[in-house]
């Protein structure tokens, strides 16, 4: 064991060379979940606990071959570490000369200034606030600048197969593109950065009258609802009250119609009454008439 310069916060002594040892091994980390209950426990017997091991394991996504240890379930095959899938590492932009004056030149640049831009995007990860402090050609040129230039080059590359991607340059993590960074907007990406740090830099005054604006414009939002739910609630009921005056209407029409058409068999009725008596009247006349002469005949005459 060779000297140590540090002790770790738990237990773990750093060496000069950078490699971490253990005076001895650390305990295994208590469960944070409580025990099953024995009621919700899977019927068939009981389960059989899991073994934990200490063993050593190396990151894949460190390049100095760093060697830690952990606690793991003792399986038969040794898995690679899990989280290494997730440092996603940024892939160099590199074209030649003749690739710049055909598919990169631009007017505003030079090519020394998009190979210092694209060392520097390589070397920090696309962290543009630092790629903007590190950049040293002059004149200085803003972040929204260098990203539309940097977004530019790799798609253009990409697109143009100097780079032999797999896959689109719209969808591609290790060039740092995405759709969204397809059609770069300059104009926009200032104004947005402008609004931030006007909001940044606004006083405790301007924070309070804002708040103030807020809560009045919530009000004046909830009378406004209130109004619209009493004009919807005045507007049914006109509704109802004009379909229940068109009910009566109807009811009245329909009963006068029924009215009419009952009285007007009772007039006919008297009416062919009075034409079947006029015809006896005048039978009855005649008859009269016709007997006359009869009667005249019977008399004696008083002359004889």
């Amino acid at each position: 064991m060779g000297p140590y310069s540090k002790m770790l916060a738990g237990g773990e002594m750093l060496s000069d060379e950078g490699k971490i040892e253990f005076s001895e091994v650390p305990l295994m980390p208590a469960p944070s979940m409580p025990s099953m209950p024995a009621k919700t426990r899977k019927r068939g017997g009981a389960s059989t606990p899991s073994r934990w091991v200490w063993s050593s394991f190396v990151n894949a996504a460190r390049r100095d071959g760093l060697e830690l240890s952990h606690w793991t379930k003792k399986t038969s095959e040794v898995l690679e570490y899990p989280y290494a899938a997730f440092n996603v590492r940024l892939e160099r932009v590199e074209y030649s000369e003749a690739d710049y004056e055909r598919y990169l030149r631009d007017s505003t640049w030079t090519m020394a200034d998009t190979d210092h831009l694209m060392e520097l995007c390589y070397q920090l990860d696309l962290r543009w606030p630092v790629i903007a402090d590190r950049y040293l050609p002059i004149p200085s040129r803003p972040v929204e600048q260098l990203q539309a230039r940097y977004y530019f080059v790799a798609r253009a590359l990409a697109d143009a197969g100097v780079l032999k991607r797999k896959r689109r340059c719209d969808d591609d993590a290790t060039l740092g593109v995405s759709a969204r960074t397809r059609d770069f907007d300059v104009g926009y990406e200032e104004k947005r950065r402008r609004q931030l740090h006007a909001v940044f830099c606004r006083t405790k005054a301007e924070e309070a009258e804002e708040r103030a604006l807020r809560e009045e414009l919530k009000e004046v939002e909830l009378e406004s609802k209130r109004l619209k739910k009493s004009a919807r609630a005045y507007a049914q009921a006109a509704q109802a009250h004009r379909a229940a005056q068109q009910t009566q209407h109807a009811a009245a029409a329909a009963s006068a119609a029924a009215g009419s058409a009952t009285t007007t068999p009772v007039a006919s009725s008297s009416s062919s009454g009075a034409a079947a008596s006029q015809p006896t009247t005048t039978t009855t006349t005649l008859t009269t008439k016709q007997q006359a002469p009869t009667s005249q005949q019977q008399q004696p005459d008083p002359a004889q």
